[in-house]
């Protein structure tokens, strides 16, 4: 998948390759595909919930550095719990998750201390757009194009870790494995929206 400094995307065009999604269960049988169990249904990423998810390996353009650096992740989810997309690279570095836990979807990012914002989540059943923006000082989650709320506390600038993941249905470390399907995953080094807006559908 190309990367530039503006926009990096993962849609129909750049589908996950079977060695991008990682399953614990792999490297004890790599001769058993039953033990493969995300896969794409369609056009979309299905995840158990067990030990699966996939990985877009660490690039300098997926790295956000300096004082009034921008992000915006965002995906089409449906159903399930977990984290959605994340590059969780621990305290004081390039770190950011977004989760989606029942009702609510949570967005967090470390700057020097967890800032946290958070949207409610329909728990119909449906497709729905999840977006997290980051301006370099504010962290906003954003459901079906509409703003969360946001609360914590910030106590410097969000640094670069060039050395980490992007993560598709978990945590860095494979924690919080997302159960669901998730769809047109994108990437991008600006803060794409800043008032309610209609959801991308492609």
């Amino acid at each position: 998948t190309a990367l530039d400094d503006d926009d990096t995307a993962l849609d129909d065009d750049d589908s996950v390759d079977d060695d991008d999604v990682v399953d614990d269960d792999d490297a004890a049988d790599d001769d058993d595909d039953s033990s493969v169990v995300a896969e794409c249904t369609g056009d979309s990423l299905s995840l158990d919930g067990l030990n699966d998810y996939a990985q877009v390996p660490a690039a300098p353009e997926l790295a956000i550095a300096g004082p009034l650096a921008e992000l915006t992740a965002e995906a089409w989810i449906k159903g399930g719990t977990g984290v959605v997309l994340a590059r969780w690279g621990g305290a004081n570095f390039d770190s950011w998750r977004m989760r989606q836990n029942g009702g609510q979807l949570a967005c967090t990012a470390r700057y020097g201390g967890d800032l946290t914002s958070t949207a409610a989540f329909p728990t119909d059943g449906l497709w729905h757009h999840v977006a997290c923006t980051i301006d370099g000082q504010d962290v906003t989650a954003w459901v079906d194009g509409q703003e969360g709320t946001q609360s914590g506390t910030s106590s410097s600038s969000l640094s670069g870790a060039p050395g980490t993941p992007l993560t598709i249905g978990a945590t860095t470390t494979g924690g919080n494995v997302y159960t669901g399907l998730i769809d047109e995953v994108r990437y991008s080094s600006v803060e794409r929206y800043t008032a309610p807006f209609t959801p991308p559908l492609t």
